[in-house]
């Protein structure tokens, strides 16, 4: 009873925010984020956006697949930086793009929505998503949050070369 009481009290309730019905414990899945990537000759690949501030650094797992086609997924090693950078992807091509990083343990940390694309389209492009994304982060309600990823994913979807 020790035992359970201990591990009741070291992991309170979680809510997610003041619309939640209900309480929630355990495991929650890793972070949903949208952004546009420029395809860096430089590098030879991307770099992914800055890790979250509670994202320790190391060695992480990283699933790519083209948006749409899972069973396609290239897995591959990603090392984040103590100064939450992560560290350059050799990457072969532009386009739109699932990736889901996890770490030693397995437990997902954060899935993206990623529009790789030129250099010459990058800055237009992102530009478009950071007006879009201050637009829906005012939206409020149970499920403002998932419409905000749903939204800003279709905007993606839209600017993706055909």
């Amino acid at each position: 009873m020790a035992s359970a009481i201990s591990i009741l009290l070291s992991k309170p309730p979680e809510i997610e925010n003041h619309f939640a019905v209900t309480l929630s414990r355990g495991r929650r899945d890793g972070q949903k984020f949208e952004d546009v990537i420029a395809l860096d000759p430089a590098v030879g690949g991307i770099v992914l956006p800055p890790a979250e501030a509670d994202v320790p650094a190391g060695q992480y797992s990283i699933s790519i697949w083209p948006a749409g086609k899972k069973s396609a997924a290239t897995e591959r090693t990603v090392v984040l930086t103590s100064e939450g950078l992560w560290k350059p992807i050799p990457f072969p091509a532009a386009g739109l793009f699932k990736a889901s990083i996890t770490n030693a343990r397995g437990e997902q940390i954060a899935e993206w929505m990623l529009l790789v694309v030129p250099q010459a389209r990058y800055q237009a492009l992102r530009e478009s998503l950071e007006a879009m994304r201050s637009r829906t982060a005012t939206w409020a309600g149970p499920s403002a949050r998932n419409d905000e990823h749903l939204f800003l994913r279709a905007l993606l979807l839209s600017e993706t070369p055909r």
